[in-house]
């Protein structure tokens, strides 16, 4: 099964606690690969395309736009003035939030198109991934694909996978993206999740 659906913003176990318990799977891989090549993710509360953007951290620091994962790499982890002391790693520049993911190249109808079997995920009901980014959910507002095209609404559907891999599986990202006005994602295509359910 192939599954589409905007990123869990908050699975990436960047920020204090995994880091501080030293717990999280990326604690040692900054500046190496952790995501597909065409993956890139900002956390821009500057950004004038946001409604949602502020100007101080919660530190009180001027608060400035970052990359965290660029073309796969990980770029900076989202310390805390108090995480950067206890882990001795440095202090980002904003306090997350304000994600923006680049687009891809592949237009939405077409990544339903090259579809064979799988779930549009338009809403996911779960807790967070865990510090290995283990994570299981009920698919909300989903639809069924089946050869190319959007068949039927799920319901009583589950879903888990590892959001570790799943940034190593990316199977196309789209080229049209949806503001929220807290952040910016496009539509991603991964292999790899376990759907059950009808």
């Amino acid at each position: 099964m192939s599954i589409h659906f905007r990123i869990i913003d908050s699975g990436l176990v960047l920020e204090d606690y995994s880091l501080i318990k030293g717990s999280s799977v990326f604690k040692d891989k900054l500046g190496e690969v952790i995501a597909d090549n065409r993956f890139t993710l900002h956390s821009k509360p500057l950004s004038g395309e946001l409604a949602g953007n502020y100007f101080v951290t919660n530190d009180g620091y001027e608060a400035q736009n970052s990359t965290i994962i660029e073309k796969g790499i990980l770029k900076t982890f989202e310390l805390s003035l108090y995480g950067s002391r206890k882990t001795g790693k440095t202090r980002a520049v904003n306090s997350g939030g304000c994600y923006i993911v680049e687009p891809g190249e592949t237009e939405f109808e077409e990544m339903i198109k090259n579809t064979e079997k799988g779930l549009l995920l338009c809403r996911f009901s779960g807790g967070n991934p865990n510090d290995s980014g283990d994570f299981s959910g009920v698919a909300k507002n989903s639809y069924y694909i089946e050869n190319g095209e959007i068949k039927y609404p799920v319901s009583e559907t589950m879903i888990s996978g590892n959001l570790v891999e799943m940034l190593q599986n990316i199977v196309e990202i789209s080229a049209e993206r949806i503001n929220t006005g807290y952040q910016i994602y496009p539509w991603i295509k991964f292999d790899g999740v376990t759907v059950s359910g009808k």
